[in-house]
């Protein structure tokens, strides 16, 4: 196309009229992706019929042109752009350019990347306010949008303190209640809160299946999940779990029925529970199903059972002589008249009285009252006992041994009737002179009915006595001697005379009976007894037997320095593990040399020490080595605890030992454990979420506590329950870290460096900003090469890394580092910082590479230009139009060298203007630049785009002996734009041309024209070249053309003297166009009157130059206008008026001359001189006659 045009040129086809382009769009602005690609596309239409020739083309790699060529009236150009390598908040920003024959034109464009935002029934989700309002508006749609893969681009800005909540909630997909959780623990909602209207339920009387109902009234909106528990048979529920959907707005209605059938008589108790959201709501219920009962029945009930009850206590404090038997029967016949004027016929009162008159030795009135007692015992209904001990009082008032006998008898078939009865069991004791006056005997009877289930303490006071009273008759200690004794200490009835048998069969005793041990520690307490603590520490650790209450009992033994086997072991095993005095000295010594007790134990006994170090002098000292050994083992087997915290660090400060090698390779793993003790005894796991590192921790809870390791600051926790739903962690969670890493730096950054976690610490992320010195340059090398860290940090922390290795000379490192990784997933930040090192380092092709896949962004231009220098000196890919892309890129920047410049002036083919920058960076640089100025002076020729350089451009152009074609083309345009449209040219336009006619090159019509113009004014060129160039003057009048500047030539050229009487008129304007000249002749006064109107059409002198010319004479004004006619319009352009006076007459000696001169001379009443040209007139007028006769 250009070449055509240059032949249109020298052919002297001009176009004075250019096209223009119109454009749809004024500025593409589009919105992008991370990696997508986006199209478009834009219309280029001409403004006139011509047909629409050009070449497209654009500032950026990224932005492709499908249909770089147009050739047509109206052009559709297709575009695309490659987002690949680009991050959120990138912004490209570039120009199309567009080379026409109707000019060049530049349709800028601006591309931002943006993050992808979610979308969702109600519209977009580009933040968690956003993501909120959803969920309150359609909470199912809202699930489905935070389980989706991209929801986490959502947490940028404010919102990403928030990731690791969503890390935690989000690992159970589709569970909505986890999403609630999410929602609470980022304060974006309240929990939904449900409560009753009923706290208690009370029923009484029922008597039949009973349906009830409790509304239960939520606050708030989100997830409702209400399961439902019963606690008792008689409850029956409709369903036992409800859901949002069954609530009728905030209302919710829970049927739950009483089944008759399932109740007991009394009381039944029973409760509901509510279980929603961590919200737990306890509802008892309590329903009666008995008869009525007067209360006043029920009042005496209760006041004579506690009258009995005091009764036996006054009586067991006789029987332990606390009081006498004046006191006993003073308070019991008190006791007693007080259930008889209750109930005058309370037969238990009668025989108690009874016997309290016996006592007092009024047997007489016990006479009467037995005598009513047995009176009533003939009706019959009455407890067996009760005839039991009228039996007994009747033998106790008579002494008749007979009727004792009898009675005895009477009792024990009684009791054989009913075995374990306590009552019966006591008479037999005093009723039967046998048993009375047999120890073993009794005890026998006492340990059957103990035996039976009797646990009265009538029994135990009775089997005390009998203790004490032949201690060598105990063969063992069964449970119903240590009961005995037992019920003894409480009611303080011991007897020191029982001690030495009571050890001698502690020590027989098989088995372990805590009991005992009570009972014993009580007799030690009393009597201070010598025998019991050996006693007791011989048991003790016989059944290994440790702990708190064990503790001081050892403590005893080691105190006194008892014999005892393994009892500093046992000691060692019972110390509580909050226990802060200094152990015994013999117990560290013990120790020193030997050890029989668990680590654990261990532990505790070395902390012991440690945190005692000051009391103890040089004994820790000598202890070093098994320390050593000893927490080297522990850590070895990745135990920690609280005792072993302090031997850890004790060891990791010990500067006495050198080698400490494999404790600090050990210990490494264990610094950063933390124990978090969770009150709420549901929660099965606890979940760990931490800044920078991408897998969950989850640690199991056992007992209250849990053991995870976290090696930041910054994390957040969720509770796991059974059913995997998870809650946010509460205030009462104490999360302490059992070790100060610290203590382990040397540790840390000697062995620990390979471990991603304790990169992660001692590379201080989330304390301080990323930086890699001499200490943590492997830990960041841990940290570039580990899946375990998020994307962020590793980026971060390789661009520190690359930093620290080339500062330090590392290149074989560095070499590797770079090597490693895919440059894809880099972040632009990151891979410009990849690609500036692997040109530093020499690997230029793996740089062009990355730079091309993912493009230049971010990039320094001093390095892109070493780049592409490189890849051009290498001949790699030169023919790549992206390589040229990627140099015409880096020199907008304002970047370059000779290299680069030279590829571009060899191969850039842009706009005028862009051609001509880099034509004059090159110039500075003496690069060759032929072929790019033959480029800018074609493309100015095609596009009629100029340059202020254009003349320079050219005269270099020349002087370098440019193309001939192209010089000729270029001269007859710059002729055609001087000549035609007036435009100023540079003198070195001329200064050429004039070479050339001197050189006697051919000339074309429009160059003739132009110089000759040119040379007209006197100014421009010497009276010499002047008079050489008349000839072309010549030549062109010849050939009929005539203009106003012509007249410059009369001294050389004759013929033009033949135009001195005429007024030239000049009009410029499109060839295709008729212009009118509109013009008449006045004089200068009104009398001598006014020439007619006059309509001519110009001539067209040369391409769209029009001319007139008429005599005008002196004190003639010519006033006219023109008009162009085209396409059946006529529009006024121009209007003057030209007015001959004296200034303007040439002094020719021509006729006209002449006839200017008697006007002259007429204007000024110059009468003489007037009659002297009027002759000079006639002559020359008959000369010419003469001499010009017609033939």
């Amino acid at each position: 196309m250009q070449e055509t045009c240059l032949d249109k040129i020298l052919s002297g086809k001009f176009e004075y009229e250019h096209d223009s382009l119109v454009f749809s769009e004024k500025k593409i602005d589009l919105i992008v992706h991370p990696g997508e690609k986006a199209t478009g596309i834009f219309h280029i239409e001409s403004s006139k019929e011509g047909i629409l020739r050009g070449m497209i083309s654009t500032s950026s790699p990224r932005l492709v042109c499908v249909n770089a060529e147009a050739d047509e009236k109206t052009a559709a150009v297709q575009y695309s752009f490659d987002a690949n390598g680009l991050e959120p908040g990138n912004v490209v920003r570039g120009v199309i350019f567009v080379i026409s024959d109707a000019g060049e034109y530049r349709l800028p464009f601006s591309v931002s990347v943006v993050r992808r935002y979610l979308d969702s029934e109600e519209g977009r989700i580009r933040n968690l306010f956003h993501f909120t309002n959803l969920a309150r508006r359609s909470f199912d749609e809202a699930v489905r949008v935070f389980y989706s893969r991209s929801f986490s681009e959502i947490f940028q800005d404010s919102d990403r303190r928030f990731l690791n909540e969503y890390r935690l909630y989000s690992a159970v997909p589709g569970s909505a209640e986890n999403m609630e959780q999410f929602l609470i623990a980022v304060h974006k909602k309240s929990p939904v809160i449900c409560t009753t209207d009923v706290s208690r339920i009370e029923l009484t009387d029922v008597s039949k299946d009973t349906v009830g109902e409790i509304t239960i009234r939520r606050s708030g909106w989100g997830f409702v999940h209400l399961d439902i528990d019963c606690d008792g048979d008689f409850l029956r529920m409709e369903s036992f779990e409800y859901t949002a959907d069954d609530f009728d707005g905030d209302i919710l209605t829970v049927p739950y029925q009483i089944k008759r059938s399932a109740l007991h008589a009394g009381k039944n108790f029973g409760s509901i529970t509510f279980s929603c959201t961590g919200t737990v709501i306890v509802i008892p219920v309590v329903v009666s199903c008995e008869s009525y009962v007067d209360p006043d029945k029920k009042m005496l009930k209760r006041k004579r059972q506690h009258l009995i009850m005091e009764l036996m206590k006054t009586y067991l404090q006789f029987r332990t002589h606390r009081i006498d038997v004046r006191k006993w029967c003073s308070r019991s016949m008190n006791l007693t008249e007080k259930m008889l004027r209750d109930d005058e016929r309370d037969m238990e009162a009668r025989l108690y009285m009874a016997q309290i008159l016996l006592a007092e030795g009024r047997n007489r009135e016990a006479g009467f009252v037995l005598e009513h007692v047995e009176n009533a015992l003939t009706l019959g209904g009455a407890p067996v006992e009760f005839e039991g001990y009228c039996n007994y009082l009747e033998a106790l008032l008579n002494r008749d041994p007979e009727m004792v006998q009898k009675n005895a008898a009477k009792v024990w078939d009684m009791l054989r009737r009913n075995p374990g009865s306590m009552r019966l069991t006591w008479l037999i004791l005093y009723l039967d002179e046998k048993v009375a006056g047999d120890t073993d005997e009794r005890l026998k009877l006492i340990r059957k009915a103990y035996e039976k289930g009797s646990r009265s303490p009538l029994l135990y006071i009775e089997a005390l006595a009998a203790l004490k009273e032949y201690p060598e008759n105990w063969d063992d200690l069964d449970s119903f001697t240590i009961q005995t004794l037992w019920w003894g200490v409480r009611n303080g009835v011991m007897y020191e005379s029982l001690i030495s048998r009571l050890t001698y069969l502690a020590l027989r005793m098989e088995g372990y009976s805590r009991l005992l041990i009570r009972v014993l520690k009580a007799y030690y307490d009393t009597f201070h007894s010598e025998e019991i603590p050996e006693t007791v520490c011989t048991i003790l650790i016989r059944n290994s037997r440790y702990g708190k209450e064990e503790f001081g009992w050892y403590t005893i033994g080691v105190e006194r320095a008892l014999k005892v086997t393994r009892l500093y072991e046992s000691y060692l095993n019972s110390v509580p593990d909050d226990y802060d005095q200094l152990l015994p000295r013999q117990v560290l010594l013990y120790f020193g040399m030997k050890s029989g007790v668990s680590d654990e134990r261990m532990a505790l006994l070395y902390a012991n020490m440690i945190r005692h170090q000051s009391r103890i002098g040089d004994l820790l000292k000598e202890n070093n080595d098994n320390i050593l050994r000893f927490a080297t083992r522990n850590a070895e087997l990745g135990h920690l605890s609280k005792n072993l915290a302090v031997i850890y660090e004790y060891v990791a400060a010990l500067k006495e030992i050198e080698n400490k090698d494999a404790f600090e390779k050990a210990v490494s793993p264990v610094i950063f454990r933390h124990r978090i003790r969770i009150p709420d005894k549901r929660v099965r796991n606890i979940i760990i979420a931490e800044d920078g590192i991408i897998p969950l921790k989850k640690a199991p809870v056992n007992e209250g506590r849990a053991y995870v390791t976290i090696y930041g600051t910054e994390y957040s926790m969720a509770f796991e329950y059974d059913n995997g739903r998870l809650a946010v962690s509460g205030p009462t969670v104490r999360d302490r870290q059992i070790l100060r890493p610290a203590h382990f730096v040397h540790a840390l950054t000697t062995f620990g460096t390979d471990l991603p976690g304790v990169a992660f610490y001692i590379c201080g992320i989330g304390r301080r900003a990323a930086s890699v010195s001499s200490i943590n340059v492997d830990c960041a090398r841990t940290l570039v090469g580990s899946d375990q860290i998020v994307k962020e940090l590793r980026e971060e922390y390789r661009r520190e890394l690359m930093r620290y290795l080339y500062e330090h000379d590392r290149i074989e490192e560095l070499d590797d580092l770079l090597a490693s990784g895919s440059v894809k997933e880099f972040g632009s930040q990151t891979r410009a910082e990849v690609v500036r090192y692997m040109v530093i380092c020499g690997m230029h092709r793996d740089a062009y590479d990355c730079v091309l896949s993912c493009g230049p962004e971010g990039v320094d231009p001093k390095i892109l230009v070493r780049l592409v220098s490189r890849m051009i000196q290498e001949g790699v890919n030169t023919e790549d139009p992206r390589l040229l892309d990627l140099c015409f890129m880096v020199f907008c920047e304002g970047k370059y060298d000779e290299a680069m410049l030279g590829f571009l002036c060899n191969n850039f083919h842009g706009t005028v203007r862009d051609m001509r920058d880099i034509w004059k960076a090159a110039v500075s640089f003496d690069v060759d630049v032929g072929a790019i100025e033959e480029r800018i002076l074609t493309q100015m020729l095609y596009a009629r785009s100029f340059v202020g350089e254009k003349d320079e451009i050219f005269a270099d152009y020349c002087r370098r002996g440019g193309r001939e074609k192209l010089i000729r083309a270029f001269l007859d345009y710059s002729s055609y734009e001087y000549f035609v449209k007036d435009r100023i040219t540079s003198d070195t336009i001329f200064s050429e041309m004039i070479k050339r006619f001197r050189h006697g090159d051919e000339m074309s019509e429009v160059s003739a024209l132009a110089l000759t113009k040119y040379a007209s004014d006197e100014r421009k060129v010497s009276e010499g070249i002047r008079q050489e160039l008349s000839g072309i003057v010549a030549s062109l009048m010849e050939r009929g053309f005539m203009f106003e500047y012509f007249r410059r030539y009369r001294r050389y050229v004759a013929t033009v003297a033949l135009f001195n009487d005429r007024t030239f008129i000049e009009y410029k304007a499109s060839p295709r166009c008729r212009v009118v000249l509109h013009s008449m002749i006045s004089c200068g006064t009104e009398e001598e009157g006014v020439d007619s109107y006059r309509r001519e059409n110009m001539l067209d002198m040369y391409e769209g130059v029009f001319t007139e010319n008429l005599v005008l004479f002196f004190g003639e004004t010519l006033q006219y206008y023109v008009t162009e006619e085209k396409d059946g319009r006529s529009n006024l352009t121009e209007s003057r008026s030209i007015e001959r006076d004296v200034s303007q007459l040439d002094r020719n000696d021509s006729r006209y001359d002449l006839i200017n001169d008697m006007l002259v001379c007429q204007s000024v009443g110059d009468t003489e001189s007037l009659r002297g040209l009027m002759k000079q007139y006639i002559n020359k007028s008959e000369i010419v006659s003469e001499v010009f006769r017609l033939k």
